[in-house]
């Protein structure tokens, strides 16, 4: 009974080790393979028993059993050869989108000096990478394609998820290189744990790929962001003075608009939404008006929002639009509006802050819609209303402590109704706590429709590489709950799931 619970190709015979750091067992040809080839600093410790799983690149069952940086696989097609054991292509696993997408994972030429060779590189015209210097020494000498594979990606500077470290990396059909200049050779260049990204991530976001200028020659700063019903990404660049569309894989499907007062030309990018048909609001940051177009870019019509532009807008399920804005004043002080407009542009309502001795709203920074059509309000609180303009509820979310400040904006609402907030934490001199001085911390926090805050992502690692942000203007999050962030200082958009 004993040998029949074991899997087929493990027999109470075959040697085993216990790894009491995580409680799981390595036998036969695994541990033969784990000895022989680095053990631990290569592969890490078992983070599962033996057991048969499918193959998702080839979609064959394996008896497989994961470690901290890679998975083994045992073929016995190939039994009696090297090839017996192979690892998994996890590389490829976590990098499948980014493949297509991301612009350091895109076939490019042999690199070259002054259009002479590069010394120590090694071009691979099967997936268009070079590799070069460190990496190539430790590929070639640490099993190279048997045991890495191909390279996928040029070497960047990558956010490490599970550490929250930022390293010089590549990436390869089975493993991901990462430069550790802190350590001694041959310590400094280490595998990812990318057998803990798979099977254990941790809580925060994961960086999947990007697109920037690279990708998109139209990218400069984009600024807004919203998503259809097919999951086409709508941009609203504010350096280009243009709307964007791009597919799933993150290709530039179409693109419109210009500088200048005509229909179909902005003066700037406010803010964008969509109704359910997927017609496209956009909000001229510096003119008084709303325009809509069809899904494919063809202006519809335009309506004058008065006294001042709208600052940020929202559609619910029947497709009225609700915009807020600053009616204007004298001095630093501007009495905010909501305002509720039909679908084609017929003022329907308008309404202030109940909470307020002036009934004005202040400082409002963000607005959405959820599928019960209830309209999410930030400013000092987070406030929810009906469709009339009259207050559900209201919430604080300001926690600054001494020397913060905290700025909120970019609220979005999920195919689930979640709310997602971002906010930045910034310090300030503490002899003038009106000049920022530093930055500390930036935050995307989950809501739920009343109120509860589910789920806290954080980054203080303000920065350029690849899962860094630097400033956050819009996201957006997919029906997998992918999120898509607009990181305008970078000029790109980063993807992350979550």
């Amino acid at each position: 009974l004993i040998m029949l619970a074991l899997p087929p190709q493990l027999t109470l015979a075959e040697e085993s080790r216990f790894f009491p750091e995580t409680s799981h067992t390595v036998s036969g040809k695994f541990l033969q393979y784990w000895e022989q080839n680095g053990g631990l600093p290569v592969f890490g410790y078992p983070l599962t028993e033996a057991q048969n799983e499918v193959d998702p690149e080839t979609g064959q069952t394996f008896l497989t059993q994961w470690f901290e940086r890679n998975r083994f696989e045992l073929h016995p097609e190939n039994a009696g050869t090297k090839y017996e054991v192979l690892l998994g292509l996890l590389g490829k696993d976590l990098r499948r989108e980014a493949l297509t997408v991301d612009p350091d994972f895109q076939r490019t030429s042999m690199l070259n000096e002054g259009g002479k060779p590069v010394d120590n590189l090694q071009y691979f015209p099967l997936t268009g990478h070079n590799l070069r210097g460190i990496f190539l020494a430790y590929w070639q000498t640490q099993g190279g394609l048997e045991r890495f594979g191909l390279p996928i990606s040029e070497e960047h500077v990558e956010v490490d998820p599970i550490t929250g470290h930022t390293f010089t990396v590549q990436w390869f059909e089975r493993a991901r290189f990462e430069y550790h200049p802190e350590n001694q050779p041959p310590y400094d260049v280490l595998l990812g744990l990318l057998g803990v990204e798979l099977k254990n991530p941790s809580p925060g976001l994961h960086y999947q790929w990007k697109i920037d200028r690279r990708t998109s020659d139209s990218l400069q700063r984009p600024t807004q962001l919203a998503l259809d019903s097919q999951g086409h990404l709508i941009v609203g660049d504010s350096q280009d003075i243009s709307i964007q569309k791009y597919s799933q894989d993150g290709h530039l499907l179409s693109k419109w608009g210009s500088q200048g007062t005509e229909n179909g030309q902005f003066q700037g990018i406010g803010a964008v939404a969509l109704d359910s048909s997927d017609n496209i609001y956009v909000a001229d940051a510096f003119a008084s008006r709303i325009q809509k177009f069809n899904s494919n870019g063809q202006f519809l019509k335009a309506w004058d929002t008065g006294s001042a532009p709208a600052q940020g807008i929202a559609v619910d399920k029947t497709g009225n639009l609700y915009a807020y804005g600053e009616t204007g004043g004298n001095g630093n002080y501007h009495p905010a509006y909501v305002r509720k407009y039909s679908p084609v542009g017929k003022l329907l309502k308008e309404w202030h802050d109940p909470q307020a001795a002036d009934k004005t709203f202040f400082n409002i920074s963000a607005i959405a819609v959820d599928s019960h059509n209830q309209i999410f309000i930030v400013g000092p609180t987070l406030e929810k209303f009906n469709t009339q303009g009259e207050l559900l509820a209201s919430w604080n979310i300001n926690d600054a402590s001494q020397n913060q400040v905290i700025y909120t904006g970019s609220l979005v609402v999920d195919s689930h109704d979640y709310l997602y907030l971002v906010d930045t934490r910034l310090g300030f001199k503490a002899d003038n706590p009106l000049v920022p001085d530093r930055f500390i911390e930036g935050r995307i926090r989950k809501y739920d429709g009343d109120g509860r805050l589910i789920r806290v992502f954080s980054w203080d690692n303000q920065g350029k590489a690849d899962g860094q942000l630097n400033q956050v203007s819009s996201l957006v999050v997919d029906p997998q709950d992918a999120i898509y962030v607009a990181d305008p200082l970078n000029q790109r958009i980063q993807k992350f799931r979550t």
